[in-house]
C-alpha cells in the first residue's frame, strides 16, 4: 500500500475569491499543502507526492525544487507529476528525477497516455492512469436522466455538464447490447481490461464508494481479458457513432 497525495489545487481562504478553487503551483502553496497533508495523515512521510496540474504561470522548476528538498529531507519518497503533456514532462525531467506520472486513460480517452507512454517507459517513470471508468459512464452507473447529490461534482461541475456525455452513454448501451452480452462480457470487465490493453506497464486507478464496488471491480479484473478483436470492433463502433 502507498500513500499518494497532490498539491496545486487549493481553495482561496480570504477576499472576494474565498472558498473558490485556487489552482496554483506556487512554491509556498506546495510547501504548505505538503505539511498540511502530513499533519492530517499523522505521518512522517508520503510515498508519492505530486504536482496536480501543470501551471504555466509558475516555472515548473520552482515547484519541483520544493518537492526535491522534501524528498531529501525524507518527507516524501517519490516525486510525481499529474496531467503533463509530453513537453511539460520532458521539462520536468530535465530538472530532477520524476518517479511517477499520472494521466487520464479510459476507452474514450487514450491521447494523454499515447503521448507520454514511450518517453515514460524509456526513462523508468511509473505510469498511473486515472479516470478509468470515465466518471461512471464505463461502469454503467452514470446514465441518461440520473440526478446526483449536491456533494457529487457531476451535479454542478462545468467539465461534466459541457461535454457530450449522452453520446458516450448511448455508445455504452449499444456496446452492451451488440457486443458484450453476446460474448458474456460485463461492461466493467471490458473497461478495466481495455486500459490493460493500452497501458504497457503501470497501474490504473479507480474511484470506488462501497465494498460492493470493490468486489465487482476485483471480479472484472480477474476475469479473462476480451480478445483484441473485440476492442478493435468497439473502437470502430465509437468512431462511427461519434463522427471521429
Amino acid at each position: 500500500m502507498q500513500i499518494i497525495s497532490k498539491a496545486g489545487v487549493d481553495w482561496h481562504r480570504s477576499g472576494v475569491q474565498k472558498n473558490r478553487v485556487n489552482m496554483s503551483n506556487d512554491p509556498r502553496l506546495i510547501e504548505r499543502m505538503l505539511d498540511e497533508s502530513l499533519t492530517r495523515l499523522k505521518s512522517d512521510y508520503i510515498d508519492v507526492y505530486m504536482l496536480h496540474w501543470p501551471d504555466r504561470k509558475v516555472p515548473v522548476e520552482l515547484s519541483l525544487e520544493v518537492l526535491l528538498e522534501a524528498k531529501l529531507k525524507g518527507k516524501i519518497r517519490k516525486i510525481g507529476y499529474s496531467n503533463p503533456d509530453l513537453l511539460e514532462l520532458k521539462k520536468a525531467c530535465a530538472f530532477c528525477e520524476i518517479d511517477v506520472v499520472q494521466v487520464e486513460c479510459n476507452f474514450f480517452n487514450t491521447a494523454a497516455l499515447d503521448s507520454i507512454q514511450f518517453f515514460s517507459l524509456s526513462n523508468n517513470i511509473e505510469i498511473q492512469s486515472w479516470g478509468s471508468l470515465d466518471k461512471g459512464i464505463l461502469s454503467g452507473r452514470a446514465i441518461k436522466g440520473r440526478s446526483y447529490d449536491s456533494c457529487d461534482a457531476r451535479a454542478w461541475a462545468p467539465w461534466w455538464k459541457k461535454r457530450n456525455n449522452n453520446k458516450r452513454m448511448e455508445f455504452v448501451g449499444k456496446l452492451k447490447k451488440e457486443v458484450l452480452e453476446e460474448n458474456s462480457i460485463t461492461l466493467l470487465q471490458f473497461a478495466s481490461h481495455y486500459i490493460s490493453h493500452k497501458l504497457q506497464k503501470g497501474h490504473s486507478l479507480y474511484g470506488l464508494r462501497t465494498k460492493e464496488d470493490l468486489y465487482a471491480l476485483k471480479k472484472a479484473i480477474e476475469a479473462p481479458s476480451p480478445p483484441v478483436e473485440l476492442f478493435v470492433r468497439a473502437e470502430e463502433m465509437w468512431k462511427e457513432l461519434s463522427g471521429l
